[in-house]
């Protein structure tokens, strides 16, 4: 689906981003030459981020749909059931 939404910022100022990367990163560029560089920059640290996320919460700490400190209950789990903290 292109575009894949519409950002408006007043009645008549409005910018269409595109359904891929690409497209995307043309956007920015063609609102402001070198945001493009900025973007997949930000992309990339983002990516990184999600990827120690996912290492230490969920797979150190058990913490998928749940904290830090363990999976939330939920009606399908018992408190007895949930898997012992990792120290």
């Amino acid at each position: 689906m292109d575009p894949a939404y519409q950002v408006y910022f007043d009645k008549k100022d409005s910018v269409l981003i595109g359904d891929s990367l690409e497209k995307i990163y043309k956007a920015f560029q063609s609102i402001e030459p070198g945001s493009s560089i900025k973007l997949k920059k930000f992309i990339k640290n983002a990516e990184n981020n999600y990827n120690i996320a996912i290492k230490d919460f969920v797979k150190d700490y058990n913490s998928y749909k749940g904290n830090a400190y363990g999976l939330a209950n939920t009606l399908f789990q018992k408190a007895f059931l949930k898997p012992k903290l990792k120290i």
